[in-house]
């Protein structure tokens, strides 16, 4: 399995989530440093191996993409684009042109894990609302949720929900609902980071 171009692709040995990962850079220590953190990951260690394990790419965004993601393709494979900070119009335009997901090179190893289950799902990756993943648009937050989210999801010091709620002088129960229904509107999948339903809110332009 490789493209026409050459370009390198380098195997996790380890499998995460029974896939099969290869990691497309030109960069060593890129390479070194992702396949370190994978392989050293507890998903890797005892992974549900299905009968027909999928291909999962990590590739580098320090490469130029397009050509790179047009090239793997053929190979039948979910597309991850990692690393740097890609303003949002240059993923979606990925992500339209075959590409499945995109995380940020600040993102931790539990959320590029995260991020690799959720691809083997069928979903989108990316920081943000990806405007054509929805069938619909997401209904707006009320002032109490607006509220809620910059206390909780947005703070600049995040606290415990506890806090939050004194601080917004409610009950934490209240909260609670508010924050649910943030979730809720914004996208997110059941036990989401609070890291990651930040990003949905910023993303959805809905802070």
């Amino acid at each position: 399995m490789q493209p026409e171009s050459g370009l390198n692709l380098t195997t996790v040995e380890d499998r995460v989530h029974g896939a099969h990962i290869v990691l497309v850079s030109r960069r060593r220590m890129w390479t070194d440093v992702l396949q370190r953190c994978l392989t050293n990951c507890p998903d890797a260690a005892k992974p549900p191996v299905p009968a027909q394990p999928r291909h999962l790419f990590i590739v580098d965004a320090a490469m130029d993409l397009q050509p790179v993601v047009e090239e793997l393709l053929p190979l039948e494979g979910k597309i991850l684009v990692y690393g740097g900070i890609l303003h949002s119009n240059r993923v979606i335009e990925l992500l339209r042109n075959g590409a499945d997901g995109y995380l940020p090179e600040l993102a931790h190893r539990a959320e590029l894990v995260e991020a690799i289950n959720a691809l083997l799902n069928d979903d989108v990756v990316a920081p943000f609302q990806v405007p054509h993943a929805t069938s619909a648009p997401r209904a707006a937050l009320t002032p109490a949720e607006e509220k809620a989210a910059k206390s909780y999801f947005l703070a600049e010091e995040p606290g415990s929900r506890a806090q939050a709620a004194d601080s917004l002088g409610i009950s934490v129960k209240t909260l609670n609902n508010q924050l649910l229904s943030v979730r809720r509107k914004v996208g997110a999948k059941p036990g989401e980071s609070r890291t990651a339903v930040a990003r949905r809110i910023t993303g959805a332009g809905l802070h």
